[in-house]
C-alpha cells in the first residue's frame, strides 16, 4: 500500500519511522534502506555509548541491513535529547562517519531527531519536530490506518490472581488433550487454534482451553505455528513448523491471520494467572519480532522472564533478540508486515 506513496520532503521521509516500528523512537538509531525510488528495509537499535566501539558498532548495524540485496543507498535518523550540543555533538559526527565507511552503499541523510526539532547531520536543513507529525505523509499513512504508540513499551493486562479452582480447571483441561493418542492430541489443539482463530469473538471456556494448551511444550508449538500458517501444517512436519515459528523466507505469512492470533493472545494475559503468562508472553515476542518490532518483542520476553527467569523459551529468545537478528519476513518487502500498528 505505502509503495505509492511519494516523499516531498524530508519530514515526509521521517513520517515513515514510527508508524514502521510501531512506536515513536528514544535514544535510537534507525537506518532505512532505499531501493532505488522506494524504502526498503528498516532497522532500529539503541543507540551506542559515547565510550563505546562506534566503528565496531557501524559495522555491525551495516552487515545486519545488508540483508536486503536491492539496496542502493541509506538514510539514518538518530532520536536522541542527551546532548546539549545537537547537531554538532562529536558523538553523532563520529557515529555518521563510521556508517559511511561500513556501509556497502552511499549514506544518502542523517537527521538528529529531537523531542522539538530536528537535524540533518549532513546539510544546514533543520525543522520542527511537529513538521513530521503534521506532514501529509503522516496524514496518509493515518488516514490508511497506521498509526503507532508513543513509545516502545507495550501495555500487558495486569495478571488476575490466582486460586485452586482455576488450577485445577487449566490442569484438567490440559489433562484432556494430553490423554488423547499423541498425534490425534496434536490433531486437536491444531483445530481449536485453527477454528478458534476464525471466531470474531470467544468464550471464556474457549480461552481457558487455548491457554491450557500452551503450557505443554509441544502443543505450545503447534498452536504458535498455526498462528502464522494460511493454512493448516501437518503436526507431523516439522520442519514446516519450525518455518513459520521463526518466520523463516520458505514459507508466506498469513498477516490477517496473525493480527488475529495476536488479539486473542493479549486477551489470554487477560485471564492468565501468573504461572501460565510466559507462554502467552512468549507467543506475542515473537509475533512483534516477526513484524520486524525487536523494542515491543523484548519488552513481552522481559516480562515473561520476570514471572519465571527459568523458562526456556522465553530464555532462547532473549538471546536470539540479543544478537539483533532479524526475521527473514521482516527482511523482504514482499513478506513484511504493513498492516496496521
Amino acid at each position: 500500500m505505502t509503495s505509492s506513496l511519494t516523499v516531498k520532503s524530508s519530514a515526509d521521509l521521517l513520517a515513515f519511522v514510527p508508524t514502521q516500528l510501531g512506536f515513536w523512537p528514544a535514544n535510537s538509531l534507525v537506518l532505512m534502506s532505499v531501493q532505488g525510488k522506494h524504502l526498503g528495509a528498516m532497522l532500529r537499535t539503541d543507540l551506542p555509548s559515547a565510550g563505546g566501539d562506534i566503528l565496531a558498532f557501524a559495522r555491525t548495524i551495516a552487515e545486519m541491513i545488508s540483508a536486503d540485496k536491492d539496496a542502493t543507498r541509506y538514510v539514518v535518523a538518530l532520536y536522541s535529547d542527551e546532548s546539549p550540543d545537537g547537531a554538532y555533538d562529536p558523538h553523532f559526527r563520529t557515529l555518521m562517519n563510521s556508517l559511511a565507511l561500513a556501509l556497502p552503499h552511499e549514506l544518502a541523510g542523517v537527521f538528529l531527531v529531537q523531542s522539538e526539532r530536528v537535524f540533518a547531520l549532513d546539510s544546514d536543513e533543520t525543522f520542527p519536530v511537529s513538521d513530521i507529525k503534521g506532514s501529509p505523509m503522516a496524514l496518509e499513512l493515518a488516514f490508511r490506518g497506521h498509526g503507532y504508540a508513543q513509545t516502545s513499551e507495550v501495555n500487558i493486562p495486569p495478571a488476575p490472581p490466582a486460586s485452586d479452582r482455576e488450577t485445577e480447571t487449566y490442569s484438567a483441561l490440559l489433562d484432556a488433550f494430553r490423554s488423547a493418542p499423541p498425534l490425534e492430541a496434536q490433531e486437536l489443539v491444531r483445530n481449536m487454534w485453527r477454528d478458534n482463530l476464525q471466531q470474531e469473538t470467544l468464550s471464556l471456556s474457549q480461552l481457558k482451553g487455548m491457554l491450557s494448551t500452551l503450557q505443554d511444550k509441544q502443543f505450545r508449538d503447534i498452536a504458535i505455528g498455526n498462528t502464522s500458517s494460511p493454512g493448516p501444517i501437518p503436526v507431523e512436519d516439522e520442519a514446516t513448523l519450525c518455518h513459520y515459528l521463526m518466520g523463516s523466507v520458505a514459507v508466506p505469512p498469513d498477516w490477517k491471520r496473525i493480527d488475529a492470533a495476536e488479539q486473542v493472545l493479549r486477551e489470554l494475559l487477560t485471564i492468565a494467572p501468573n504461572p501460565y503468562r510466559p507462554a502467552p508472553l512468549c507467543a506475542l515476542a515473537m509475533t512483534q519480532w516477526k513484524k520486524g518490532r525487536a523494542s515491543r518483542a523484548d519488552s513481552y520476553i522481559k516480562a515473561a522472564l520476570d514471572i519465571d527467569p527459568t523458562y526456556r523459551l522465553a530464555v532462547l529468545l532473549a538471546e536470539l533478540f540479543s544478537r539483533s537478528m532479524i526475521c527473514d519476513w521482516a527482511k523482504d518487502k514482499a513478506t513484511a508486515y504493513t498492516g496496521p500498528n
